[in-house]
């Protein structure tokens, strides 16, 4: 079975910003979509994972923009899975324009939880199907930043997790931490669009839970920190363009 899953959209003004681009989330809404479409074609999908009561979780995405999406535009999206490790399954993405240039690239890194237990487990129940990796990467030798609260960091704001942010997985879904990111940002800043971005998740959040947000900004580079009871939930790095 092919293992590159595509999708192509006319991406409409219901899902822009007021710059008339389509937001973050709304792009990541998209990948969580085909890497949801993919995973249940090639036989490892939701129905699989739940019936041993498990679900796939991102653990941590990282994004290269070359220009930002405009409302109206027909986008391809390309997605595929790289062969799973013992606790990880790696999978990226690309996208492209009408006219064949290169949108932004991707790469991720998911894991499986126990929805009990609510605690990493091993990838053994999908190695054993029969899929074609792919060994390409749509960025090579891609690393995340490292970095932890510091006194450079200051308190944005805080919020308590309502029912409209809770998924199928009862906790927070993934695209939502990244308008929690973004709502740190000036307009002036935000203005500028986004060059690169990554998060890494570290904590579920759920429903009634408080969450604090952190953020240092250096130049063009922002660094964002979620945290619940002092435990960190999640680390988001963008980098602005110039």
């Amino acid at each position: 079975m092919g293992v590159l899953h595509t999708y192509t959209k006319v991406l409409g003004i219901e899902k822009a910003d007021y710059n008339g681009n389509i937001t973050i989330k709304y792009l990541m809404e998209v990948l969580q979509k085909i890497s949801t479409d993919s995973a249940n074609q090639l036989g490892f999908g939701h129905s699989l994972v739940r019936s041993y009561n498990l679900a796939w979780v991102l653990n941590k995405i990282k994004i290269n923009f070359f220009r930002p999406i405009k409302i109206g535009e027909e986008i391809t999206f390309y997605t595929w899975p790289l062969a799973p490790k013992h606790f990880t399954a790696d999978r990226d993405y690309k996208a492209v324009d009408k006219k064949g240039n290169v949108v932004f690239v991707g790469t991720s890194v998911w894991n499986l939880i126990d929805l009990t237990k609510r605690s990493l487990t091993s990838t053994e129940i999908v190695k054993d199907i029969q899929v074609d990796y792919k060994t390409d990467r749509a960025i090579e030798g891609a690393s995340y930043s490292r970095f932890r609260l510091s006194p450079d960091f200051v308190l944005n704001y805080s919020k308590t997790i309502r029912i409209s942010e809770i998924d199928i997985n009862n906790h927070v879904n993934n695209t939502n931490y990244f308008s929690y990111s973004q709502d740190v940002l000036s307009s002036q800043e935000y203005d500028k669009g986004i060059k690169e971005l990554e998060i890494r998740f570290n904590q579920e959040l759920h429903l009634g839970e408080t969450l604090q947000i952190y953020s240092f900004k250096q130049n063009n580079i922002l660094q964002v920190i979620g945290k619940k009871d002092d435990k960190d939930v999640f680390f988001t790095q963008l980098v602005l363009n110039d």
